[in-house]
């Protein structure tokens, strides 16, 4: 049997994990990551923190068949690429969560012809905390781009029935790049910038992701293609995090009407929250049962 443990040269895996909002720019970051010769970095599996969702925060829980069959048969588990097989040997190495899912992603860098594997699933941003205490080694990589362009780009995706800085990344791939890598303590590789290279699809009515576009700048700009009633309420529900991150507001003064409005935004997402948390709390409660 081959040697599956999670631990290589350089680090444990899952080596890194890339997160940020929907939109922002994941998928590009994914792929140059994955380009380069040493890391194999997979696309939205989702399922490491959901399978252990009931879990206190803190707690490798022990593996057990009825566990490893969550992950296999999870919806979006087959994003690995990774076949029955690959899970059960993954499986007959590890005594542990984390050492399974280090063991399936050291499995799926092998696959691939590298050392090293990683996950990029946005939603994950809202998990680190069970992910670092899972794995304290794993890098993470969070990708922030303006709201504003954020917003337009969810609009744009949800007609088709979907409901680092970007802008860096983009205008300044090589430096950006290079500066990732060696936060991830890897050798810099120009590959990373070329993941496009062969892909690129030139046809109409494409999306940029669709196309396997290279970075390319002004895809979006909220300057022009964002109402100013729009900018208005974002900014009013989080130009402070503008501000903040180093963006700059177009918003002097908000009027009484989209004051009320953003209050209104605010009240439900602080519902919405209270609701998440309810479920969760009832579904870790009954599972204790």
């Amino acid at each position: 049997m081959p040697d599956l443990t999670p631990t290589t040269s350089t680090g444990p895996n899952p080596y890194v994990f890339a997160v940020g909002c929907p939109r922002s720019g994941t998928t590009l970051l994914q792929r140059m990551l994955d380009n380069h010769p040493m890391l194999a970095v997979a696309n939205d599996s989702h399922f490491i923190p959901r399978a252990i969702e009931d879990v206190p925060l803190g707690v490798d829980p022990e593996l057990t068949p009825e566990l490893v069959e969550w992950v296999r048969t999870y919806r979006r588990f087959y994003r690995l690429g990774l076949d029955d097989d690959a899970v059960r040997e993954a499986a007959s190495v590890s005594s542990s969560y984390a050492g399974f899912v280090g063991a399936l992603y050291s499995i799926y860098a092998r696959v691939h012809g590298k050392e090293l594997g990683g996950e990029k699933t946005p939603d994950y941003v809202r998990h680190l905390p069970r992910l670092h205490a899972l794995f304290p080694d794993a890098r993470t990589i969070h990708i922030i781009r303006d709201g504003r362009e954020v917003a337009l780009s969810v609009l744009e995706w949800a007609h088709d029935g979907k409901g680092p800085s970007y802008e860096e990344l983009v205008d300044h791939p090589e430096t950006t790049l290079a500066d990732l890598a060696e936060f991830l303590g890897l050798p810099n590789s120009p590959e990373m910038a070329n993941f496009h290279a062969g892909r690129t699809i030139r046809r109409p009515g494409l999306s940029a992701k669709k196309a396997w576009l290279p970075p390319t700048a002004g895809l979006r700009n909220w300057h022009v293609d964002m109402p100013a009633r729009d900018r208005e309420l974002f900014e009013a529900l989080a130009g402070d995090l503008l501000s903040e991150l180093g963006y700059e507001r177009s918003v002097d003064h908000v009027s009484a009407e989209v004051a009320v409005l953003a209050e209104r935004c605010r009240r439900w997402w602080d519902g919405d929250r209270a609701r998440r948390a309810d479920r969760w709390a009832s579904a870790s409660g009954a599972a204790g049962t």
